[in-house]
């Protein structure tokens, strides 16, 4: 199997929502599900991130509390795990540097 197929394979309509995250996260913003939905009408926010992180992408969440005093998971890039990375190109996969794992 070709490594980054999953939730960018041609056709699936949760691939333009990973890459609106993918894109999103790089550029440094943090997302709660109200969040996701208010910017880019991604209502599974959760699930689209554990594609991403299957996929290897470095997304994180965290507990934080919102003004209504709730706790809600946020979700990011986890930059420090980019940074202690050996090989970055584990941490950016992409057309370029998807690998056979069979």
């Amino acid at each position: 199997m070709v490594r980054g197929q999953g939730c960018f394979g041609k056709g699936n309509a949760a691939m333009s929502q990973a890459e609106t995250l993918l894109n999103a996260f790089k550029a440094g913003e943090q997302l709660t599900v109200a969040e996701a939905l208010t910017r880019y009408g991604i209502y599974a926010l959760s699930q689209r991130c554990g594609e991403l992180m299957r996929e290897g992408y470095p997304v994180k969440s965290e507990m934080v509390k919102v003004p209504s005093g709730k706790r809600v998971a946020r979700y990011s890039w986890d930059w420090q795990q980019v940074n202690d990375a050996v090989d970055p190109a584990e941490y950016w996969p992409g057309p370029d540097n998807w690998r056979d794992d069979d």
